[in-house]
């Protein structure tokens, strides 16, 4: 319906119509109605306002002037407060006046203030509104100090929007500055800012008794890297002393047990460098003290919470810290650097306890760090001489290694861990380029057994000394994938120091090793999880390198060759009882070789019932920038019994196998060895019988031998000299692998026929092509 003025109106109802219809009822016509209502009562409320306004106003005056008029003690109380609030407006504001217009010059303390600061620290200030504060202060508004010289980077070492200087001796016509109220601070330092060393210098000098920074926010940070993030609703208060300066720090009145708080105290006398702090703290969250922790514990903190005290020491540029911390929860980086980019497993919810005592000055320099977990302790002590050299101490004493599942990231797949280690070493810098760390080490492991999906190794005793002239010794017995194993190393080793290309150091090994080992039984299964894991690693690189444009590394100059292998010179001797492929032994195996950058070989011999069956050698360079291997495998009527492939989706099986195998590869990188990979196979298949004939159209007797020759190149692999025979059948052929499908050509004597096929496979069976019998 129209309203008369062209809009439109619509009616909502919910009640019944005249003939006793329910109404049309809208969607949301509820909240309508409420807000309707709602607006009902609220025009209700305000026509009773004005109408109280104009008629009840002047009642409720009269009825509060009668009440006064009735209670004389009231009367008294209401008119003394009316009149020292007027009283007190005129005395401030009469103060105020008098104060700006005869004992202070506002805008020339402001001009004064900020040459001070202009002067005293080298930066840039800015200064708000200044105004004297009933009845002895000045307040500066939005005080802004620049950590440069300016303003350009909009980088601030301290910024409020209120600083208060209280003044004693206004009315005697000498104000002084008795002390300074800052609220809702913000500091940002810079630890590589000169600033930063000139702190307590700073303190010291400053001629004021008293100076509180209520509800802080400190951000302090090193270069850009960020040492200390955000601690919020901290108090400091600087009081000046007779004899030197007090700093305290809190962020709660009252340190409950459990709760969260920081405390501390920082003294230091006049004229003097020597300073002290000691600071507690409770509960703090691990990742607003990432930074800080990261200087002196070489960690990097991302989640947890930490409890601890420091004691803090300076002495000019000399520096003593010891603290106490209890990890609770605790997870991040360990940021010690180690050889190859190997990395220390990260922390994940670690509960721990780690002691401090660092000694550090221009000169020299010395740091204990003690990690314990109940009974479990390890120590890591770092000294620095004046001649720059280094030595580092170790002791560890782990009664239980599981523990470490709960400290430390460890590979998922890891399903035991067990064990109990006890570790001492030391590792001296000596001077010498060719003899540059001087080591004295011993470790014990007993009960040790690790399992995953990769590995199974059980050491019921292990010992690994490194012995006064670099003499190494390791022994160690156990089991390995649940079969007996013992080894022992011996000979000497030793870090040498080398210069990069970009002129920075690094510390080769060098070692003069022999390996003897033995072993009870292997099973090629046990290994094949490590050949895929391998494998793929190798192809993800190829292919990783082949789309990112990556380019190839040589192997001299990769990390692992450099570090392990350029001064490497081994000798092994292995020995295995029982070697087993699926549930076949066959015998034992010797290895007799030595390795060395520029020309290694290895000499393997298989014996069964002390007759030799199989021999091989290696022969390999890896010390050049194309390193080769050459690889032969010789076998002679080694028993089988187990089924092979014999072309078509066929099966056979023999009694035994006579090969000789060459495989030659070389290069420089994964994508190199590939490409140029040669592999000669000349196998035969002794006294074989169909498991499964399929379609292989060659109707053989049994047994019958056959073999071939078999060229495996990266992009081409044919067959030749293949052969069938027996009694009753003499034929040869070859083939050719086109898209993964073999094409093979027949032909011979078979059962008194000469005979000629030509047929090629396809989805595991055999098509014939051509027949060309006579």
């Amino acid at each position: 319906m129209s309203d008369g003025s062209g809009r439109r109106t619509s009616e909502i109802s919910g009640k019944p119509g005249i003939e006793g219809n329910s109404g049309t009822t809208f969607s949301g016509s509820s909240k309508i109605i409420r807000s309707f209502l709602n607006f009902t009562l609220l025009n209700r409320a305000v026509q009773r306002f004005r109408t109280l306004a104009a008629q009840d106003f002047f009642l409720f005056l009269r009825s509060t002037f009668v009440f006064l008029w009735s209670n004389r003690r009231i009367r008294i109380i209401f008119l003394s407060t009316i009149l020292i609030v007027i009283l007190h407006s005129i005395v401030v504001e009469s103060v105020g006046y008098y104060v700006r217009t005869h004992l202070l010059d506002l805008r020339g303390l402001k001009e004064l203030s900020r040459n001070f600061v202009n002067q005293e620290l080298g930066r840039a200030v800015t200064l708000g509104v200044v105004k004297y504060d009933f009845p002895n202060a000045v307040v500066f508004e939005d005080f802004r100090i620049s950590s440069e010289e300016d303003f350009a980077l909009n980088h601030t070492l301290l910024k409020t929007n209120k600083i208060q200087f209280r003044l004693g001796g206004l009315w005697k016509g000498q104000p002084y500055i008795r002390s300074i109220v800052v609220k809702d601070a913000s500091i940002n330092l810079d630890l590589k800012d000169q600033i930063s060393g000139e702190l307590i210098s700073y303190v010291q000098k400053i001629n004021i008794p008293e100076i509180r920074m209520m509800n802080t926010t400190i951000r302090i940070s090193k270069g850009g890297e960020e040492v200390l993030n955000s601690l919020k609703g901290i108090d400091i208060i600087i009081t000046k002393q007779s004899e030197g300066v007090v700093v305290k720090v809190s962020d709660s009145w009252f340190p409950f047990p459990y709760s969260r708080f920081i405390q501390g105290t920082f003294e230091t006398k006049f004229n003097s460098e020597e300073s002290k702090s000691i600071f507690r703290f409770q509960n703090v969250k691990a990742e607003k003290v990432r930074g800080l922790y990261s200087l002196f514990g070489k960690i990097a903190l991302s989640s947890g919470k930490i409890s601890g005290e420091y004691e803090i020491l300076i002495n000019g540029k000399k520096i003593s810290v010891k603290g106490k911390n209890q990890f609770t929860n605790v997870s991040g980086k360990i940021q010690q650097e180690l050889p190859l980019g190997m990395k220390i497993p990260d922390l994940k919810d670690a509960d721990l306890v780690h002691e401090m005592d660092l000694q550090l000055d221009e000169i020299v320099e010395k740091q204990i760090h003690t990690f314990s977990k109940e009974e479990n302790i390890f120590r890591l002590t770092y000294s620095l001489s004046p001649k720059k050299l280094s030595t580092w101490e170790t002791h560890l004493d782990w009664k239980n290694i599981r523990e470490l599942k709960s400290i430390f990231q460890l590979p998922g797949d890891l399903e035991i861990l067990e064990g109990q280690v006890n570790l001492k070493g030391k590792w001296e810098e000596s001077g010498n380029y060719n003899d540059w760390i001087k080591s004295t080490f011993s470790l014990s492991l007993l009960g040790f057994y690790w399992k995953d999906a990769f590995l199974d190794l059980r050491l019921d005793q292990a010992t690994f000394n490194l012995l006064p002239g670099n003499g190494l010794d390791l022994n160690a017995k156990g089991a390995l994938f649940r079969e007996p194993v013992s080894t022992r190393i011996q000979g000497k080793t030793g870090w040498k120091k080398a210069i990069r290309g970009n002129g920075t150091f690094y510390y080769p090994l060098y070692s003069e090793w022999k390996w003897d080992l033995e072993l009870d039984r292997i099973a090629i299964k046990d290994f094949l999880p490590i050949y895929h894991s391998v494998k793929n690693w190798v192809r993800t690189d190829i292919r990783t390198r082949q789309e990112k444009l990556i380019p190839e590394i040589r192997w001299t100059r990769t990390p692992f060759y450099k570090y392990l292998m350029e001064s490497l010179s081994l000798i092994v001797h292995w020995k295995l009882k029982s070697f087993h492929i699926k549930d076949k032994d066959l015998g034992r195996v010797i290895v007799d070789g030595k390795i060395v950058p520029f020309f290694s070989r290895l000499d393997l011999k298989g014996f069964r019932s002390d007759q030799p069956y199989v021999e091989a050698f290696a022969n390999f360079t890896f010390g050049q920038d194309n390193p080769y291997m050459d690889f032969r495998l010789k076998i002679v009527e080694m028993p089988w019994e187990e089924p092979v492939n014999g072309f078509c989706g066929s099966w056979i099986v023999p009694e035994s196998v006579t090969s000789d195998t060459t495989i030659r590869i070389f290069g420089d990188d994964f994508l190199a060895l590939y490409n140029s990979l040669n592999i000669l196979h000349n196998v035969s298949f002794n006294r074989s019988r169909f498991q499964d004939k399929r379609s292989l159209p060659l109707n053989l007797r049994e047994p019958f031998d056959f073999g071939y020759e078999h060229n495996l190149l990266p992009t081409l692999s044919y067959y030749r000299n293949i052969f069938w025979k027996n009694e009753s059948a003499d034929l040869t052929g070859y083939g050719s692998v086109e898209n993964n499908r073999i094409r093979i050509n027949a032909n011979g004597k078979l059962n008194d026929t000469f005979i000629s096929r030509k047929f090629k496979e396809e989805s595991g069976e055999c098509k014939l092509e051509s027949i060309g019998d006579r």
